[in-house]
């Protein structure tokens, strides 16, 4: 594992999520970071004449759709750059940095090429002691696993 610490194997990791520069520290939920090789199978007979099936790597796949929780708090300036033209959508990039307990950075994940497709927050309810939160999905053309 990269940047290896006595933390990091403890699985308690906080993360962040930076959108054209504006970071937001307090995700409590991050999914769609997903890797996927495809397999390229062959079938043809070998030289003896026997039929054989060949099982090779294709290409690396990422799967284009980023889903992040946070809690709703007085910073939401990164939801508001990128909705502030809900008529224009325009490509942006951004970062996701896991962190380990000592809150040195893990790993990241760059993501180019995105727009956010849905945005949302819970619905207000006075009765609840419960915090409100945030919902994003940002689609991406491109990711890539920096450290």
């Amino acid at each position: 594992m990269a940047n290896f610490t006595e933390f990091t194997s403890a699985g308690v990791y906080t993360f962040s999520l930076e959108l054209d520069g504006v970071v937001r520290n307090s995700i409590t939920k991050l999914s769609g970071l997903q890797n996927k090789t495809t397999k390229i199978e062959h079938k043809s007979n070998s030289d003896k004449g026997f039929a054989i099936h060949v099982a090779q790597p294709g290409y690396r796949e990422w799967l284009g759709e980023l889903k992040a929780e946070a809690f709703a708090n007085d910073s939401t300036a990164w939801a508001d750059a990128w909705l502030a033209d809900s008529k224009n959508v325009k490509f942006k990039n951004g970062k996701v940095t896991m962190y380990n307990q000592a809150g040195i950075p893990a790993h990241s994940w760059t993501f180019k090429d995105a727009w956010v497709s849905e945005y949302g927050i819970d619905d207000f309810d006075a009765s609840s002691a419960s915090p409100l939160k945030e919902k994003i999905t940002i689609v991406f053309g491109e990711l890539t696993h920096d450290s």
